[in-house]
């Protein structure tokens, strides 16, 4: 098992290597959202690799510009994790989620991230006007 934490360890790091590297923006070979090019529509995830390339260079505006939900599921994410290893070190017992609850989260989990998909493709949704480009 630790292998395999190892081999994806050693995967996302190069993934993250890659895209600092390389703006996503100006293309660089780097595959376009397929449900874009199919419907013309924006995904959830649009604009994920941009938001992480603005991220690793520090650039937290202007990754919450290219896709607010992914840094918003980040710093959550963080910030849950952290709460959990606090409540390890404490001693506190292992949380025990009902069936119930687990349906619940996962029902709003995934409302958000639909909802934010169709909010985003209203032409009144504010990062959707003409992409920003910071001078370098």
């Amino acid at each position: 098992m630790r292998v395999v934490i190892v081999v994806f360890g050693v995967i996302g790091v190069v993934l993250l290597c890659i895209v600092y590297a390389r703006d996503p923006s100006e293309g660089y070979g780097l595959p376009p959202c397929r449900f874009k090019e199919v419907t013309g529509y924006h995904c959830p995830g649009c604009g994920g690799t941009r938001s992480v390339h603005a991220l690793l260079h520090g650039r937290v505006g202007m990754a919450f510009y290219y896709n607010p939900l992914f840094i918003a599921g980040l710093a959550f994410g963080g910030l849950a994790l952290g709460w959990l290893k606090l409540r390890h070190s404490l001693g506190a017992a292992p949380l025990q989620m009902s069936t119930r609850q687990g349906v619940a989260l996962a029902i709003v989990v995934i409302g958000a991230i639909l909802g934010f998909g169709v909010i985003r493709n209203f032409s009144w949704y504010p990062w959707l006007k003409a992409p920003i480009h910071e001078n370098r």
